[in-house]
């Protein structure tokens, strides 16, 4: 007769991915306390936060959408940090003083970079919707 291991490799390994999805954003709570206390963001790129805010987007889209509640935490935790830091760095970055050159340079870089994201996304659904069309194509043919 054949017992039930409780700890299989599988469960072990569950158990550690919450604990990952927890841990791993909070690894970046020493670089927010860092900026609301120094209100310092020399370093810090806009851009890149915004990538990675809207990048963190698929993988939880995919997390959601595959039920998958580590990565759904994670993903969340991250969308959260990554916003976090981006509020920061508009508010004590850019809205400092009174420079409106500074200002329209942050509009400017956001909308380059929603930009590049949009074209992304764009060329991504135009060769899926290609890689479709000639499944289905094949598909009818073989019939």
């Amino acid at each position: 007769m054949k017992t039930k291991r409780h700890n299989s490799p599988n469960k072990i390994i569950g158990y550690a991915m919450y604990v990952v999805a927890f841990v791993m954003p909070l690894s970046h709570l020493p670089a927010i306390i860092n900026l609301y206390q120094t209100q310092v963001t020399t370093g810090l790129s806009i851009e890149s936060w915004i990538v990675y805010f809207f990048g963190g987007m698929v993988p939880l889209a995919y997390a959601i959408t595959n039920k998958m509640k580590p990565l759904i935490i994670s993903n969340i935790l991250w969308a959260t940090i990554n916003l976090v830091m981006l509020f920061g760095i508009i508010k004590f970055g850019v809205l400092v003083g009174d420079d409106s050159f500074q200002r329209l340079l942050l509009v400017n870089n956001i909308g380059k970079t929603l930009a590049g994201l949009g074209l992304i996304a764009l060329s991504t659904a135009a060769i899926l919707f290609g890689y479709d069309l000639i499944n289905t194509e094949n598909r009818s043919s073989k019939r």
